[in-house]
């Protein structure tokens, strides 16, 4: 949904839909890796909770919600500057769009694609937005990183999270740099964010929806040398991927021992679930508003 009806904004763009990805063995590959990826965040496996991703889709969409409501033009500005601010500082879209042009390009995600500098600082958004570049280029698709460059503004970003800005009668007024923002600047920017924002969150909840069985999937390498390893997918009815568990295709030598795991997007009460009944693939439908 765009704010205040502005000019016509770009859309982010990428085919890494699981139709697309199903054209060559290197895609078919990438997308058996992703599996593993959607039900990852980029600090480590999810665990029961949600992820900062999940959290910042609700954020948003509620702080939306009550910025619409407001008649006072300076309070909804305000948040209409949180909410740029939380887009596009947020680290997970950033992991989960570099990983989509990873898997799009037949690669294994990773749940470190940016890692912290040599000093243990977090990356920029805008060191992200140049690997993203960089990434974009190297797969032949390198309009995807058009819109992440149309909406990161560092000064912007700078003055918000400082609250080193004023307003005054509808422009954003920043001192380092000086510079004014009109209205129509300001939510221009804002509404470009919120497309970027929301066309990676359909992308995310679209391939999640796309696991709509239990199946077995390869697993990246990374995950142990035993070359029979597999993951299991466990679905949720209506909701789609749920979880991956680890799986064999055949019962270990006498002697050896395997390394069981899994790791998934669980609702409360799920985990219990699959703990009394192993043979469990299928959880149930989620309750209404409770779907990841």
């Amino acid at each position: 949904m765009r704010l205040d009806g502005r000019r016509p904004i770009r859309m982010l763009s990428l085919d890494t839909s699981p139709r697309s990805m199903l054209r060559s063995p290197k895609r078919e590959r990438g997308r058996n890796s992703g599996t593993c990826w959607l039900c990852s965040v980029s600090e480590g496996f999810r665990t029961p909770g949600g992820t900062p991703f999940e959290t910042t889709l609700t954020a948003i969409s509620a702080i939306q919600r009550v910025a619409e409501s407001l008649t006072d033009f300076f309070a909804q500005r305000h948040l209409h500057l949180w909410i740029y601010g939380h887009i596009v500082e947020a680290s997970e879209p950033f992991e989960i769009l570099q990983n989509m042009i990873r898997i799009s390009a037949g690669e294994r995600f990773s749940p470190h694609c940016f890692p912290n500098r040599t000093d243990g600082r977090p990356q920029s958004p805008g060191e992200k937005v140049r690997q993203i570049r960089s990434s974009a280029q190297a797969a032949g698709i390198p309009a995807v990183v058009e819109p992440l460059e149309e909406v990161w503004d560092r000064d912007l970003r700078n003055a918000i999270f400082h609250a080193d800005y004023c307003l005054f009668r509808r422009e954003v007024r920043i001192r380092n740099p000086v510079r004014r923002y009109t209205d129509d600047e300001v939510m221009t920017i804002l509404n470009r964010a919120l497309a970027y924002h929301q066309a990676l969150s359909h992308l995310y909840r679209a391939h999640v929806k796309s696991y709509t069985a239990p199946k077995l999937v390869e697993v990246p390498p990374e995950f142990g040398a035993d070359p029979e390893a597999r993951a299991q997918v466990i679905v949720r009815e209506e909701d789609g991927l749920a979880a991956v568990r680890a799986a064999w295709s055949t019962e270990p030598p006498t002697g050896v021992s395997r390394i069981e795991w899994s790791f998934g997007r669980y609702l409360p009460g799920e985990e219990e679930l699959l703990r009394r009944d192993p043979s469990r693939l299928v959880l149930p439908k989620p309750p209404p508003g409770e779907a990841l």
